[in-house]
């Protein structure tokens, strides 16, 4: 008879353990505990540690870095940008200079707040910035990749924006990509391989990091993310 209710205390555990697990949270898929995801910062070395690209609580990004750019090569970039689109309408492409006093602008704001408005962890989003830009707004590549995240005008225009050359525009759109990349592919180094080289050249390759030049820029990325 004891043994009977032994039995029926035991039964009773394993059915309510069954009906309300306890799951903290998910990354890449696996099941981590509560203490895991509390008991970091999530700057850059945590992500390397964790794997966890979402953004946390707002209290994790007290110490995160100014982020500044030269205010002059803001005003240049929208200047060339307005001289081009003057240009492309057949008017003048003359364009007065603006006075721009000397000093630099902080980006900060701009990438906490896309950071959070798409859970990105923003220390993924400044590791971008320096190795594709180099903190630089009026960088354009060979292939057409603009600003400080370096998206070619119909990748700006497909995340909704057009004022692609503006900081807080580009860091916007460039943010919406990476969150897209990393939904679709759920890992980040397969995520960073798409936005360096486009999703369908990694689809095409098993959703693997596809050649050579996209496995150095993930290794760029992982060398400036270990400094923050």
């Amino acid at each position: 008879m004891i043994k009977f209710r032994l039995f029926l205390v035991l039964l009773s555990i394993v059915v309510l353990s069954a009906a309300n697990p306890c799951f903290a949270g998910d990354v890449f898929g696996e099941v981590v505990s509560s203490s895991e995801v509390t008991e970091v910062n999530f700057n850059g070395k945590d992500i390397l540690k964790t794997g966890n690209w979402k953004y946390t609580d707002d209290a994790h990004y007290q110490g995160f870095e100014k982020c500044h750019i030269k205010s002059s090569s803001y005003s240049s970039a929208l200047e060339n940008r307005k001289r081009r689109s003057l240009g492309s309408r057949g008017g003048t492409s003359r364009v007065h200079r603006t006075a721009t006093a000397p000093g630099l602008l902080d980006i900060t704001p701009f990438i906490l707040k896309h950071a959070k408005a798409n859970d990105v962890n923003p220390y993924i989003i400044r590791a971008i910035i320096e190795i594709e830009s180099s903190f630089n707004p009026n960088a354009v590549s060979c292939s057409g990749a603009c600003g400080l995240m370096q998206l070619k005008p119909s990748t700006a225009k497909e995340m909704g924006v057009t004022d692609y050359m503006n900081p807080d525009k580009n860091i916007e759109a460039g943010t919406k990509y990476i969150k897209a990349m990393l939904v679709r592919f759920k890992n980040l180094d397969v995520a960073l391989a798409a936005y360096n080289q486009g999703p369908g050249t990694v689809e095409r390759a098993g959703k693997k990091i596809p050649n050579a030049t996209a496995r150095h820029y993930v290794n760029k990325f992982h060398k400036a993310l270990s400094k923050y």
